[in-house]
């Protein structure tokens, strides 16, 4: 499994992995839209396309941001805008165990439910 992770939605990267996996075009405008979209999943061809929001708190005030992701055959693609410290915590965790792992099995066995959200395990 290839995993991609792009920290910025306006990197070029992110055209060319459209083109390599046949991405969808509305799917591409929603990585970019900043702030625009809830949270979703949507099914497309051979891939799982979500919107995330993890939240933190900083100075008493609640704060989202917007991961991306999507989840084809053999690659993950994660797309984060304004970076949520847990989030960026969770996909740093996952770095290097990638080659090892299905697309399924890479986020999954990294998070737990705790207080109705998800929160990277501690180990």
């Amino acid at each position: 499994m290839e995993w991609f992770d792009l920290r910025d939605p306006d990197d070029k990267r992110l055209d060319e992995l459209a083109a390599r996996f046949q991405l969808h075009p509305l799917h591409i405008e929603d990585c970019r839209s900043h702030h625009q979209q809830n949270a979703k999943i949507e099914f497309q061809g051979d891939y799982i396309f979500a919107i995330m929001k993890p939240v933190e708190v900083h100075d008493d005030e609640l704060r989202t941001a917007d991961l991306d992701v999507f989840v084809g055959p053999d690659y993950v693609i994660t797309v984060q805008e304004h970076t949520c410290k847990r989030a960026g915590e969770l996909l740093d965790s996952l770095k290097g165990k990638e080659s090892r792992l299905s697309p399924g099995e890479f986020f999954s066995p990294h998070l737990r439910r705790r207080r109705g959200s998800l929160q990277p395990c501690s180990r």
